[in-house]
């Protein structure tokens, strides 16, 4: 949600000290079950992705300040992607000293935050220069569709198209990202378009990863035994024939002899 957070000090003090800027809005970072699970698996698997892209930064409610001392000018997105940043660990993201503002923004809607999400929010994000905005409504009560997206054009945000597949999963292709968010049922996952591959977090990623390489390595067993079986084959075949051959010619040797 939007913070507003009261100045600690007066700007024009005689003995200024440093301002403060908070690490913290004071709210949970997610409302219920409902948002953090999603959260969590966006964070980790945006992350995930995009591991080896040194100047890519994903975070996650974290204090966003928007304009250099002014401890108002702050807004806490839920999941934000970033390129042209480094990975470096943050405790605030001051947009003055990064540069630029996120690329995306995704905003998981709840009861407290639905108004922000929806309305404020996106007018921020939209002055701000955030080319793309994502909202999803985990418990399909705010938002019809639940999966939403916005990017921009010009100074304003234009409906992303969502597509529905034959099984009626809906699909929504980030152009930011290079992905798709698809929802089908109540189940969100980012999938990479021209494989289809779904994004996994660290750990399901690490558990298919070694599932593959365990399968890897039986099929490259079965097709070496295979091999073998075919080489002992040909080999019990070769001495079968050279036994034959040793019989006949035993045979026309004693046909000779009489």
């Amino acid at each position: 949600m939007i913070s507003f957070i009261p100045h600690m000090q007066r700007l024009d003090s005689p003995y200024p000290n440093p301002l403060e800027y908070s690490e913290s809005d004071g709210q949970p970072m997610a409302e219920s079950d409902y948002q953090l699970i999603w959260l969590v698996y966006l964070l980790d698997a945006l992350r995930t992705y995009f591991a080896e892209q040194e100047d890519v930064y994903v975070g996650a409610n974290l204090m966003m300040y928007l304009e250099k001392d002014n401890l108002n000018a702050v807004v806490a997105p839920d999941i934000f992607f970033v390129r042209g940043v480094g990975k470096q660990l943050r405790d605030t993201y001051k947009v003055w000293e990064e540069g630029k503002v996120p690329d995306l923004v995704i905003e998981i809607l709840s009861k407290s935050s639905v108004y922000n999400d929806k309305a404020l929010k996106r007018g921020l994000y939209a002055e701000l220069g955030v080319q793309e905005y994502i909202l999803f409504d985990p418990k399909f009560y705010y938002l019809k569709p639940a999966l939403l997206g916005y990017q921009l054009a010009g100074d304003t945000y234009q409906p992303i198209p969502i597509n529905k597949l034959k099984n009626g999963t809906l699909v929504l292709a980030s152009q930011v990202l290079g992905l798709e968010f698809r929802l089908q049922g109540k189940v969100l996952r980012l999938v990479e378009p021209a494989t289809g591959t779904i994004l996994l977090p660290h750990e399901e990623e690490a558990q298919a990863r070694r599932v593959a390489e365990a399968k890897a390595q039986y099929e490259a067993e079965a097709r070496r035994m295979a091999e073998v079986e075919v080489q002992q084959e040909a080999e019990a075949r070769r001495m079968a024939e050279a036994r034959v051959a040793e019989l006949e010619a035993l045979v026309r040797q004693l046909r000779e002899g009489k």
